[in-house]
This record gives C-alpha cells, structure tokens and sequence, in this order.
C-alpha cells in the first residue's frame, strides 16, 4: 500500500484558484478527522451545488465554512465521489494535532453529557411548575 502524501496548509493555500488547481482540506474534531487534502478542480462543473461553494473554501478547512461539510449531511454517492479526488493528508504539527484531539474529546463528551444535564433540567422544571401549581390550588 503506497504511503499517504502529506500537505502542509502553505501548500494547500497555493492552490486556491481555477488556475493554480482548487485544494481543499475536510475532516474535523466531531468525526475526529483526519483532515484529507481533496484536489477538486476538475469537479468543479459537476458539483451538485455549483462549483462557487467549492471556491468559496478553496486553499482552507471546507469545514470552518459557514455550513461546515458534515453539516450538510451528504450521501454516501458522496462520500464515494469524494474518494475520487482525495490527494493526501494535511500535516499537522503536534500541537494542531493535540489541539484537534482534544476537540474531539469535548464534541464526545458534550454529546453523551448533553442529555443527562437537559434531562436534570426538565426535571427540576417540571418539580418548579408541580409545587407552584399545588400551592395555589389552596
């Protein structure tokens, strides 16, 4: 299996036009990336959304963009479509790495956390409104 070619981000951003090639970067802390560096260039024409959205976050994260990739909930038509054009892998310095771990830390245990404090609330609300109701019923 051949090894993964690593970009940096001054790579990345080189390409950030039609006529330079339009490079990308998607992947993040909620699905725990890695982040993969996509060469979509010859895809531009053929994006269901129109090729605008791609140049929009062309030489940067597709997923800081104002709807963030996984945001969209694509299909899996694609997810296969994208595999296609991927290139490599952005090369992250230990701290971006570090830093992109411990996001994905928190994305998880905000979500498996989240329901249980949402659930502590209604419960008090519900006892707030019981006692309320109760004390003016006398």
């Amino acid at each position: 299996m051949a090894e993964t070619k690593e970009y940096t981000w001054d790579e990345i951003r080189a390409h950030d036009s039609e006529e330079k090639g339009v490079w990308l970067c998607i992947g993040n802390a909620k699905t725990g990336g890695p982040m993969m560096v996509y060469d979509v260039t010859k895809y531009l024409n053929d994006h269901p959304g129109g090729g605008d959205q791609l140049l929009d976050v062309t030489g940067d994260n597709a997923d800081k963009a104002h709807q963030m990739f996984e945001d969209i909930n694509h299909t899996n038509d694609a997810r296969d479509i994208m595999k296609k054009f991927v290139i490599g892998k952005l090369k992250m310095t230990p701290e971006e790495e570090a830093a992109m771990k411990e996001k994905a830390e928190k994305a998880k245990a905000a979500a498996s956390g989240g329901g249980l404090n949402m659930l502590a609330v209604l419960i008090v609300l519900i006892a707030v409104a019981a006692g309320y109701y109760f004390t003016q019923m006398k």
